[in-house]
């Protein structure tokens, strides 16, 4: 594909179609870049180095020196300067040891929500969930009918069991299992108060 940044958007777009995949969505204007693999992205702002996988942050840290020259490959960065012999160096550091779960973090969701026997995990939105196992692997998938009119959605765990409950305007609650997403009951409720909202202190 194409890569181009302008102002404090790093995009790579596709020569056929014109699609463009955001890769790097910075605080400020871009003013150097380089990809890997169309996933991993080093961008140059005013004075920081940031690095992002999958259009997400993973680490910035400050501009030691001015910057000319950035190259991205492996699990190496480098970052040159036309007016000093030095370079900077840098190594991706894995550990795989404090990994909990693997999933897709493309997969458009608004809550994520681990099981309460630790076996799997729920991305969820109004419109669909998905629920991988730890190693990130996907068990199931399903778009919830009448999306438009969800009310609300609770991750629930009780008795060692996990479910996504789902409220619907109309008082329909349906609960769906985390562990293979299957339907496990439906019910109808007293419609809820469409003008309430929900406040969450943490």
């Amino acid at each position: 594909g194409i890569y181009l940044s302008s102002e404090n958007l790093l995009v790579q777009i596709n020569p056929v179609s014109g699609e463009q995949n955001e890769l790097a969505y910075t605080s400020a204007d871009i003013k150097a870049f380089a990809v890997r693999n169309g996933v991993a992205a080093l961008a140059l702002t005013d004075n920081s180095l940031v690095f992002y996988a999958n259009s997400h942050l993973i680490s910035s840290c400050a501009e030691q020196f001015g910057t000319d020259f950035i190259g991205l490959g492996g699990e190496y960065a480098v970052v040159a300067d036309r007016s000093t012999p030095d370079l900077q160096i840098w190594q991706l550091e894995h550990y795989p040891e404090a990994q909990l779960v693997a999933y897709d973090s493309t997969f458009v969701h608004d809550e994520a929500r681990l099981s309460a026997d630790w076996q799997t995990v729920m991305l969820f939105d109004f419109e669909h969930f998905r629920i991988y196992d730890l190693a990130g692997n996907v068990l199931a998938e399903r778009n919830l009918p009448a999306d438009k009119q969800v009310y609300d959605q609770q991750y629930r765990r009780a008795d060692g069991n996990s479910y996504l409950e789902v409220i619907y305007y109309d008082g329909l609650v349906q609960k769906y299992s985390a562990a293979d997403g299957s339907l496990l009951e439906g019910n109808q409720i007293n419609p809820p108060n469409p003008s309430l909202d929900e406040e969450s202190l943490t």
